[in-house]
Parts: C-alpha cells; structure tokens; sequence
C-alpha cells in the first residue's frame, strides 16, 4: 500500500522536490509515442495519453501524431487519479517539435501539449490534447520575477483573433487557468520562491466569430475537493476549457482540467470542458469550469 501524502506536508515537500521523474513517454526531444487518438468531431481531433507517476515529479508528454503535419494544437489539460489533496498541477501548456521531428520546422508551439504534476507514487496521470487542421496562432506571456508567491498573468490574443485555448506554467502550481474574455487567458499561479521562478501565459488564437464561452459554477468546500463541468450546446465541439478558484491563490488549486464526452451517441469528448478543484484553506470557495465551444474546428 502506498502513502499519500496531505496538506502542509505535502507541499512543502513540492516546492522541493520538482524534478522530472522517469514517467515521461514522451519526452522534450521526442514526445510522440504512446498517444490514444480518442476519435474526430466537428474537424478537431481528441488525444490523450497516460503514464504511472512514479516518485514526486511527473511528465505526460501528448502530441496531434500520427499525422502531426497539418494538425495544430489548440488546447488540452491533465487529469490524476488518487486523492486530489495529494496532487498538484505545475504546467499545462503548448510546446513546438524541433527538427528533425518536425519538417519544416518552425518555431510555433502548436505541436505537442505538456502537464508536468506533482502527484504520489502510483497515480495515473492522463494528458489530453485538442488539435485543429485549421491556421492558428499563438501568444506566450513570460511574467517577470516579482516579489510575491501569489502570481497573477495574462496572454492576449492580436487585434482579430478569438481565444480559443490556452495554459499555465509555474515551478509550484497552478491555482487557475481560464479564459477572461474572448482574447485573453488568465492564469493564476501559486510560486514558492517568492516570485522568482519562470512563469508564462499562453493563449491560443484563431480568426474572430464562431467561438462560444459556457460556463458552469459549483460550490468548493474547504479543505474539499470538487468538479465542475461546462457543457457545450448539442450543435457545438469543445475546443479548449478551464478553470477558476475564487480566493486566496494559495489556497485554492486545479487539479484537473480536461474535455469530456457527453450522453449523446459517440464517445468522442467533444461535448463538455471539466475541471476537479481543492480547497485546503477554511473557507468555501468558487470553483467554476469554462468550456469554449464551436461549430466547426
């Protein structure tokens, strides 16, 4: 039987130990490999993969393979299993293939999605991925070193373009990731060097129009773990999604952030935007999923 380790154990032990552990599938240098196309609705097609956790640092390396040429990323996430007061979240965002892995090569970050946790022994973690066929682009915000663990940034869109991803980076973890509007993703972060780890923001972008923002609140009780989920309307797909927990930032923390499938006749998650959040202060708190859906991808 493994030990989970809570609360005020656990995370000082995280802002500790944040290295890498060996359950990497992929990888920086070649992060295809061992990747579930989950299906294709709507012109977007749905990937996932999941590795086994093994030590305090963990790497669930997706990419839009087998055919990543015309595919580009436009949002994913990561989902754990175990107790959620023993996980936390320190990336979920847009990386680029380099040559030879990608020919031509370029610099956009549209080829692969990265979820670094930090999650006990044994703890499955799933890395999920929306890809589009159509031209994207896209916007990463490094935040400046600040004198403060609670961090806050945004990455905006150009004049024209419509938001439809984005994601979080921080050497401590991600207490929200959400769009605040149709140009702009916001992410909150929880940095326990005292504001001098690497952060960054990123958004994904494509032309204006046809972009739809659902959203769905919940009740987040203290030192608690819940769900929430946004579900698009029937004649929409779910390109991208994520999540906001009211309150102090370092209290509150995504645990999960993923598309879902609904009731209706496929098993393509293209329906629905989840979110899992937990409290550790003593307060109830907000916990409010964001589903950003379309027409056609």
């Amino acid at each position: 039987m493994r030990r989970l380790l809570t609360g005020a154990l656990f995370l000082a032990l995280a802002g500790t130990f944040l290295v890498e552990g060996p359950v990497q599938a992929g990888g920086a240098f070649d992060p295809e490999g061992g990747e579930t196309q989950l299906g294709r609705s709507g012109g977007l097609k749905y990937v996932a993969e999941q590795v086994t956790a093994d030590g305090f640092g963990g790497n669930a390396a997706v990419s839009c393979v087998p055919s990543n040429g015309p595919w580009h990323v436009t949002s994913g996430g990561v989902s754990m299993s175990d107790d959620p007061s023993a996980n936390l979240i320190r990336s979920m965002r847009p990386l680029d293939l380099n040559a030879p892995l990608e020919d031509p090569d370029d610099t956009d970050p549209d080829d692969w999605w990265d979820s670094q946790v930090t999650a006990a022994p044994g703890t499955q973690v799933t890395s999920w991925l929306v890809c589009t066929q159509r031209r994207t682009s896209y916007v990463t915000e490094f935040t400046p070193n600040q004198a403060s663990t609670e961090r806050t940034d945004d990455a905006t869109c150009p004049e024209g373009k419509h938001l439809i991803g984005g994601g979080s980076f921080i050497f401590g973890y991600v207490s929200s990731s959400w769009p605040v509007s149709g140009s702009t993703w916001r992410t909150r972060v929880h940095d326990p060097s005292g504001g001098t780890n690497g952060m960054a923001a990123y958004a994904t972008c494509r032309n204006l129009g046809g972009v739809t923002t659902v959203k769905k609140s919940v009740d987040l009780p203290a030192d608690s773990a819940a769900r929430a989920t946004a579900a698009c309307p029937a004649s929409r797909h779910v390109i991208g999604g994520g999540g906001r927990i009211t309150g102090p930032i370092s209290e509150g923390r995504l645990v999960g952030s993923l598309p879902r499938d609904s009731s209706d006749r496929g098993d393509v998650p293209d329906d629905q935007w989840r979110v899992v959040g937990y409290n550790g202060g003593t307060e109830k708190k907000t916990l409010t999923a964001y589903a950003l859906c379309v027409r056609k991808g």
